[in-house]
């Protein structure tokens, strides 16, 4: 189940790194201290985590992805269907 993994993945992203994370699925990460909804805390946060399924939001959230896929301080840790996760070099 597509849901199941996402929520193990999550779950196991260590405390101590700050997320930026799209709106549906920043509820899975609320409890958090350092939680960011992307745009803001894209540049600052550790992990950037996407789920590309907002009718709204998917061409914005695409062209932020395809910026972190040349930005050099980030790598794509994670693209599974809607899932997508970029990770901040060296962490």
């Amino acid at each position: 189940n597509e849901k199941e993994q996402i929520e193990k993945y999550l779950s196991q992203i260590r405390k101590r790194y700050s997320v930026a994370a799209s709106n549906n699925v920043g509820s899975h990460l609320s409890q958090r201290q350092r939680i960011y909804t992307v745009p803001q805390g894209i540049e600052k946060a550790d992990i950037i985590v996407f789920l590309l399924i907002d009718p709204v939001s998917i061409e914005k959230e695409k062209a932020m992805i395809q910026k972190l896929k040349q930005n050099n301080n980030y790598y794509l840790a994670v693209e599974k269907d809607a899932f997508i996760v970029f990770r901040k070099k060296g962490i």
